[in-house]
């Protein structure tokens, strides 16, 4: 997935490590192929200022910011932290079209339970309202029109679509109506939808039953001709590219990222997209990389339309249990068979005057207009160029 009033600007320099220089080369020139495209606008969790970590087994640390980055110049150039809720880990964002509002999971633990809700924030006023309860994997509409999200409840792991009506200048939403899409007719559960570019159809995981691994399933908004994608062989977290003829994928069985393509008559079968690289090939970016047994790339989504970039959770695994987690973009060579990563974690943490952090899941909105999405997520006021002092976590 993935546009209010004046901006300031806030450039810094960045330094790049050297390992890192032909990757910002390759973004560069992958952009200019599309010179209107000024900016990115990225929604992200990270804990740039709390303690407790941001990965997948510990969102204890997680809050919400939004940055701008410019790809020809390679600096990221404005942040804003949107949310900062004690007790709340904050994750899975979903920018608005006109990336004004950003909706996202809210998880808290207690216990061993966790309780999981979609929320709407505002990012001009920071506004924070409520969407639903039990829900989490929110994504927004292209025309901005409908959220989608899972249900987390045990009773209810399905795909739902909220008909919404979200005002930019005064930072409210009204919610119109909430329909079912999947239902238990179709599987056990069916959960992380994103929406293909028509606003018509929508890509999603599905479980058939308790004991089988995860699938890549396509239904129509509105519930009907759901159509698998994949064999029911782990893969999942899908996401649709620009124009709608292919979807990307990862899989918990194996490594690296996958994609099925539209031949006009049907979906190809799943083909690798990247190999995941190892962890020395992220090691000028943090130290820590030293210490993974392997990379995995998660929770992915396309950069543009090229279907070449593609930004990701690079998370560092010890055997099975995840140590951290950092914000990559790869470039994929035309032919497939190179991939150059660009670290734009490491781009925010300079801009932000912090470093090692976590990054995990997150959102980029590619802005191809003089009238800018920036704007609207940054509205009138100043966007945090250092972030507040208070800690609290």
């Amino acid at each position: 997935m993935r546009r209010c009033p004046s901006r300031t600007t806030l450039t810094k320099a960045l330094t790049l490590f050297a390992a890192a220089a032909a990757a910002a080369c390759a973004i560069a020139a992958d952009n200019s192929a599309h010179a209107a495209t000024d900016r990115w606008l990225i929604a992200f969790a990270a804990n740039l200022a709390g303690d407790g970590g941001c990965h997948k087994e510990d969102v204890s640390g997680c809050d919400l910011y939004l940055a701008s980055f410019d790809p020809a110049a390679q600096q990221a150039q404005e942040l804003r932290r949107l949310t900062s809720t004690a007790g709340t880990g904050e994750r899975f964002p979903s920018l608005s079209p006109d990336g004004c509002f950003v909706a996202y999971e809210a998880m808290t633990t207690s216990g061993t339970d966790a309780e999981h809700s979609v929320r709407l924030v505002h990012a001009p006023t920071l506004t924070d309202q409520a969407v639903a309860a039990n829900a989490y994997f929110p994504d927004w509409s292209p025309d901005g029109l409908a959220l989608a999200y899972a249900g987390a409840a045990p009773a209810d792991q399905h795909v739902s679509r909220l008909d919404i009506t979200a005002d930019c200048a005064h930072g409210t939403y009204t919610a119109e109506a909430t329909s079912t899409v999947t239902t238990a007719d179709i599987g056990y559960r069916a959960s992380d939808p994103d929406f293909f570019p028509d606003g018509e159809r929508l890509s999603f995981n599905l479980n058939a039953t308790p004991d089988d691994y995860s699938q890549v399933a396509v239904i129509n908004a509105d519930g009907s001709a759901p159509s698998d994608i994949t064999a029911a062989d782990g893969y999942g977290h899908s996401f649709v590219r620009g124009d709608g003829a292919a979807i990307g994928f990862g899989s918990s069985q194996l490594p690296g990222l996958f994609v099925s393509s539209w031949t006009g008559t049907g979906w190809t079968a799943a083909a690798p997209l990247m190999a995941a690289p190892q962890p020395a090939a992220y090691l000028s970016f943090d130290a820590r990389f030293s210490e993974c047994a392997r990379v995995s790339t998660s929770y992915a989504a396309w950069v543009g339309d090229s279907g070449r970039q593609v930004l990701y959770s690079a998370q560092c695994y010890l055997s099975s249990t995840p140590l951290f987690s950092r914000l990559v973009i790869a470039t994929i060579a035309a032919d497939g068979a190179g991939v150059q990563l660009f670290d734009i974690g490491g781009a925010i943490e300079q801009l932000a005057g912090v470093t090692q952090r976590d990054f995990f899941t997150a959102d980029i909105l590619a802005v191809r207009a003089a009238a800018t999405a920036v704007d609207a997520g940054f509205g009138n006021a100043a966007p945090d160029r250092h972030l507040p002092s208070d800690q609290h976590r």
